[in-house]
């Protein structure tokens, strides 16, 4: 399966040459420089196959600097556009590290181009978390800082209201999608089928624990923090990434699921077996970052619960794209297994917490 958890260094890509040519269009026609150097535009080498991020080196008077241009995906109208960018506002004001937005010529902060939105930020050097002890010791703590800032955000009411990118599953849909695996015989639905006893019992112990669920401090919450969306320089902690998932949710949702992300790769960095060393991340984690933002102890045991609710909306809703709407990127090339080998993760964690 892909081993894109362990994943930290920042490659780049030389890109087609219609590609290469589209975005010089749309970098000269949207944003003011004094040159662009058209054989230095790459594509940020990731895990994915197809990666929205570029970077482009542009010179503004004499001094030659690299930009990021990046293509928005997930956000396709201007309201939730706009409430990102009062979110980088805020937390710049509040210096929490994110990348910083360069204006268009009409000094605006993006800008349509067929059905996406455009935006270019500053580049900001360094590489994505790698798993050091001081590496883990400084994520939990800034993520306690996030938490404590994006707490204070007064747009709450926008906030509530964009739309969901994750949403939660149901029993139903879940019967209806193995009814339709049951008839099929591919890959993936061997897979889905074999998984079938594990994701039904991981998805009762979730509905039990509902009611405990409800009772979570809720406030806004980044709700894709893992070690892509970070860069680090030095073992410091320079951005934040990725903040178009930010909405009303359940605090130690994010916490938990962003506990399981880093601790998984600082245990693959020290080259440890996963249930021994699986104790102490978790007790590094949640002393660091409760330090900064407390926690309580009955937040604390949910963690298990709302980390395999995630993963369970991750699954619900790649394998309703690949059913429904023949869209099988999210779960072919060993993505399908990733997801269900951070869910069996999820019970393995629970033993500790109890």
């Amino acid at each position: 399966m892909p081993n894109n958890h362990s994943k930290y260094h920042i490659g780049w890509q030389a890109i087609p040459d219609k590609e290469r040519k589209e975005i010089l269009k749309l970098v000269s026609s949207h944003y003011k420089f004094d040159d662009i150097a058209e054989s230095k535009i790459f594509q940020v080498r990731e895990w994915e196959r197809m990666s929205n991020n570029f970077r482009v080196r542009i010179r503004f008077g004499r001094k030659w600097s690299d930009v990021l241009f990046r293509r928005h995906i997930q956000i396709k109208d201007k309201k939730s556009l706009f409430v990102l960018d009062r979110i980088f506002e805020f937390l710049s004001k509040k210096e929490i590290p994110t990348p910083h937005i360069i204006q268009t010529k009409d000094s605006k902060t993006s800008f349509s181009h067929g059905n996406y939105f455009y935006v270019m930020y500053q580049f900001i050097p360094g590489d994505h978390y790698r798993g050091t002890l001081r590496e883990f010791k400084e994520i939990a703590r800034q993520i306690a800082f996030l938490h404590q800032a994006l707490k204070k955000i007064p747009f709450l009411k926008e906030i509530s209201q964009k739309p969901l990118l994750l949403a939660p599953w149901n029993m139903a849909g879940w019967q209806r999608l193995f009814a339709d695996a049951r008839s099929k015989k591919g890959k993936i639905d061997l897979i889905f089928n074999h998984y079938r006893d594990f994701i039904l019992q991981q998805a009762g112990i979730v509905k039990e624990s509902l009611d405990n669920m409800s009772k979570a401090k809720i406030q806004p919450i980044h709700c894709d923090l893992h070690p892509q969306n970070t860069i680090f320089k030095k073992e410091k902690l320079v951005a934040f990434l990725d903040f178009e998932g930010v909405r009303l949710g359940e605090l130690c949702r994010d916490v938990a699921n962003a506990c399981h992300r880093f601790l998984r790769q600082f245990i693959v960095f020290q080259k440890k077996d996963w249930r021994r060393a699986l104790p102490r991340g978790l007790e590094i984690f949640i002393r660091e970052y409760t330090e900064v933002n407390p926690l309580k102890k009955n937040e604390i045991s949910l963690f298990p619960v709302f980390i395999s609710d995630e993963l369970l909306r991750k699954i619900f809703k790649d394998l309703n794209l690949y059913y429904f709407r023949n869209y099988s990127r999210n779960v072919e090339r060993g993505e399908l297994e990733k997801k269900l080998n951070l869910l069996k993760e999820a019970t393995i964690i629970k033993r500790y917490l109890i």
